[in-house]
């Protein structure tokens, strides 16, 4: 593989600034719901109680209104990859593709904030659809936060895969179907930690028996076994390819690494009847272990295209080294 020119190296580290950013913005998003902030604006949208500057009698405005600007913020940056990748990268390429899904990604993820603050699906509001809107909004997080992994590495000199979906590749995407709704139903999950808190696991166990039980205390019990299900799933998936000398050991030890550190978080925030704080390290968590995955599977998919020219063409030889 030929070294990065500066371009690359310059849009590397800027693309690398945007991840981290990115996922400050979606920690003090969730601050925003473990503080019940979300009404903190009104049910106004993009303006503050329909001012632009607010009053900021109460803490709450203060908390919702900076997420707001956070969440802009992420747009214009965005923006401006998009406009650094088609000066740096040619037609076609990764990295002019992923940073133009990445401001995607973004946009929709801005509207659906948006349309939660406008149906006053914030604060304490129990809804079931509120449910359904937190569960679509982490899974667009998460593919956001995979394309911009994507961008991070093509920046960093990968090529396009030749292909997204090879068979080959099948249980490598189950993966990330698996982490996706995982994550999905743990959104739901800790909308009932935050809007029906308890004090204590036997606490909150007793609420999840009561007949009349809501459905996100319902849901306490599922979140857990299905991240069990999935790590289970990863671990047989990754552990093969952590202890082979293959050009997917690093990643696959960073996913082990992360996803054994996830299970320990969680355990914990379980235990504890998931505080406020915990809440928080466990979406961080979340969001380092599917960057990872992201890492895994891009190398993977070009190490399987790679494959598959030498297998139709064997006496041709791939364009780009097996990534490291």
């Amino acid at each position: 593989m030929n070294a990065p020119s500066i371009e690359y190296r310059r849009f590397h580290k800027a693309a690398v600034l945007f991840l981290a950013y990115t996922i400050f913005v979606i920690l003090w998003g969730a601050f925003v719901r473990v503080s019940l902030s979300g009404d903190g604006c009104g049910e106004n949208w993009p303006l503050c109680h329909g001012q632009v500057v607010p009053d900021f009698s109460e803490t709450k405005t203060y908390i919702e209104l900076a997420h707001r600007i956070t969440s802009s913020l992420t747009g214009l940056f965005a923006i401006g990859l998009v406009v650094a990748s088609r000066r740096i990268a040619p037609k076609g390429s990764l990295l002019r593709r992923t940073a133009l899904a990445s401001l995607l990604f973004i946009i929709f993820e801005g509207l659906v904030g948006a349309a939660q603050v406008k149906l006053g699906y914030v604060a304490t509001n129990p809804s079931e659809a509120r449910g359904y809107w937190a569960a679509l909004h982490l899974t667009n997080t998460f593919f956001m936060i995979l394309a911009i992994s994507w961008m991070v590495r093509a920046a960093a000199g990968r090529a396009h895969p030749s292909r997204l979906f090879p068979r080959a590749s099948f249980a490598s995407w189950f993966g990330v179907f698996l982490l996706v709704i995982v994550s999905a139903v743990g959104a739901i999950t800790a909308l009932g930690d935050t809007i029906f808190p308890a004090e204590t696991f036997a606490e909150g166990w007793r609420q999840k028996q009561a007949h009349d039980a809501h459905l996100f205390v319902r849901l306490r019990i599922v979140h857990p076994v299905l991240a069990i299900v999935t790590a289970l799933y990863l671990l047989f998936l990754h552990i093969p390819r952590a202890l082979d000398e293959g050009p997917l050991r690093t990643t696959s030890r960073a996913v082990l690494a992360l996803l054994l550190v996830q299970m320990a978080v969680g355990f914990v925030n379980v235990l504890l009847a998931a505080p406020a704080a915990l809440q928080i390290i466990h979406l961080f968590v979340a969001d380092l272990l599917f960057i990872a995955v992201a890492f895994s599977l891009l190398d993977e998919l070009i190490v399987v295209g790679q494959a598959e020219v030498e297998a139709a063409h064997p006496t041709a030889r791939a364009s780009l080294a097996p990534p490291g």
